[in-house]
């Protein structure tokens, strides 16, 4: 661009152009225009500031001679603004502002271009984590239905050796039952005076059974009973085997277990296994009613409205009885709620006994006179089976461990 002759135009005058430029007002413009012949032609729009500053600024900016007009209407602007700003140290310090935003816009730019690859970068690698979390769900897929079709296998397989682990269980005790009934005719009903079975030899055999094998010797006697060929003395010789067993497999699942040098000696299932197991002496305290409550899935019938009934009291009676009989080493009370005072002895070893008195929790206060007696008197190893924690709790002061009636239930 040619101010004048001789003057040439660098980037820092045109910068100061334009600034001058920018200030000089829209009527000036307009004005200029008008009175400009190369803006009145072509249809070019007077009353727009915006782009008569463009065009302005383009004239500026080319190698062409500026009009007189123009010069001076620059020149003009450029003294008003020295007039107001302080000189030329304002115009200096205007520049350089405006200097300082267009560099910081371009540091934006710069800092916009390096975000936008920084993300372009994370979504790339997100979209290559996305592809492997996909191959890896397809993967995990693939070894859940495999681990799915050998579960299945699995229990094939342990289906398939449980029925052939008890065939040859079956097998076994055919073999034995065999050589007790059909072997030597004098050994084999020697003691019986009837001509049946050897009892002794089914109690051995019963005793000296695996746990495995005790339920089909339970099946197995079932069936001589029912035949006739054990008579009474024989089938209650084989009836106390057979608890005895059954009272050692389950007190062994009672949870402690003498080679455990952590188990607890006081602890009550630790007292009741080693009695079961005829190791020590016990005493059994049964809170009656508050059991037939907790063991309802074992004596209550569907068509029975009012709870416990007298059947129930007897069955419950009956099968205490036959898991205490033949063991001298325990003892036990059998405490019901009832209007009337009463005792009996069920068994040689199990007392059943009526509380009498009104109201609820009769038997509760006779449990607890009971254990009370029972220490004084020097009892050790009392164990009362109640899920009333209040009764537990009075009974556990005289020396009574406490467990709850579903454990004596499992071994009935």
């Amino acid at each position: 661009m040619a101010l004048g002759e001789g003057i040439t135009c660098d980037a820092e005058l045109l910068e100061t152009l334009r600034l001058a430029l920018s200030k000089i007002t829209p009527r000036e413009l307009e004005d200029y225009a008008r009175s400009t012949p190369s803006f009145l032609t072509g249809g070019f729009r007077a009353t727009k500031p915006q782009l008569l500053r463009a065009r302005i600024m383009s004239m500026l900016a080319s190698a062409e001679p500026v009009d007189a007009r123009l010069r001076a209407l620059l020149r003009d602007q450029v003294r008003r603004s020295l007039e107001a700003g302080g000189g030329a140290a304002a115009v200096q310090r205007e520049l350089e502002g405006a200097r300082a935003s267009l560099a910081a816009l371009k540091g934006a730019d710069a800092r916009l271009a390096k975000e936008s690859q920084a993300r372009a970068q994370l979504e790339a690698k997100v979209a290559a984590l996305e592809g492997k979390a996909a191959a890896l769900e397809r993967e995990r897929g693939a070894l859940r239905q495999r681990l799915e079709r050998a579960e299945a296998e699995a229990r094939s397989l342990a289906a398939d050796m449980e029925s052939r682990c008890e065939a040859a269980v079956q097998a076994r005790l055919a073999c034995e039952f065999a050589k007790i009934i059909g072997g030597d005719a004098t050994a084999a009903t020697s003691g019986a005076s009837d001509g049946g079975l050897d009892a002794g030899r089914i109690v051995a055999a019963i005793e000296s059974s695996r746990d495995s094998e005790v339920a089909a010797w339970r099946l197995c006697a079932d069936m001589l009973s029912g035949a006739g060929a054990l008579d009474a003395d024989a089938r209650g010789a084989v009836a106390i085997a057979l608890r005895r067993r059954l009272a050692a497999i389950h007190a062994r699942g009672l949870g402690d277990d003498d080679s455990d040098k952590d188990a607890d000696p006081d602890s009550a299932r630790t007292i009741f296994r080693r009695a079961l197991s005829g190791r020590i002496p016990a005493i059994l305290l049964i809170d009656a009613h508050n059991s037939l409550f907790a063991l309802q899935g074992r004596y209550r019938l569907k068509s029975e409205h009012h709870w416990p009934t007298a059947q129930a009291r007897d069955w419950f009676v009956r099968d205490v009885c036959n898991l205490l009989s033949g063991m001298p080493n325990l003892r036990a009370y059998i405490v019901f709620d009832g209007p009337e005072r009463s005792d009996r002895t069920a068994s040689a070893n199990v007392v059943v006994i009526y509380s009498g008195g009104t109201g609820e929790h009769r038997a509760d206060g006779v449990l607890v006179d009971q254990a009370k007696f029972l220490q004084s008197a020097g009892a050790e190893n009392m164990i009362i089976f109640t899920n009333d924690g209040e009764l537990a709790g009075l009974a556990s002061r005289h020396g009574a461990k406490n467990l709850a009636p579903t454990v004596l239930g499992d071994l009935m």
